[in-house]
């Protein structure tokens, strides 16, 4: 396994979990702007040449967060990311967000080029790859 893998470039900002979701008519639902930022970043994958098929085992994911101001909540917004890598009609780097055993975020300010570098790779069963990383 090798977390120095493919990058994927997503750029831009996802929009923030307070944006992400709404309630109304007796149902929670996802915005315009979510299902925008969704369908961007399965754009993405399939330019990349990214498989459609999910991986059904054990994920490890990094994400390198170049944010637009230094007030960006990081918390904020990995769940975003995270579900918009998820499968969705067949397509997606994993079947379901709780497969991920191993996440790493990093946030860097770049104002001029906001942008999430992912990478996501397969775990081993033990769910170890901190022995050859290089932080």
């Amino acid at each position: 396994m090798d977390c120095r893998g493919p990058v994927l470039i997503i750029p831009g900002m996802p929009p923030s979990q307070n944006r992400y979701w709404r309630m109304g008519q007796n149902r929670i639902y996802t915005t315009a702007a979510a299902r925008n930022y969704r369908n961007m970043v399965q754009r993405i994958c399939e330019q990349a040449g990214l498989t459609p098929a999910p991986n059904k085992g054990k994920v490890g994911v990094w994400l390198d967060c170049y944010l637009n101001h230094a007030a960006r909540d990081l918390v904020n917004c990995h769940k975003v990311i995270l579900d918009a890598l998820q499968a969705r009609d067949g397509f997606g780097l994993y079947d379901d967000d709780n497969q991920i055993e191993v996440l790493v975020m990093r946030r860097y300010r770049s104002p001029s080029l906001p942008r999430i570098e992912v990478r996501v790779w397969g775990l081993d069963k033990q769910g170890d790859m901190f022995a050859d990383l290089e932080l």
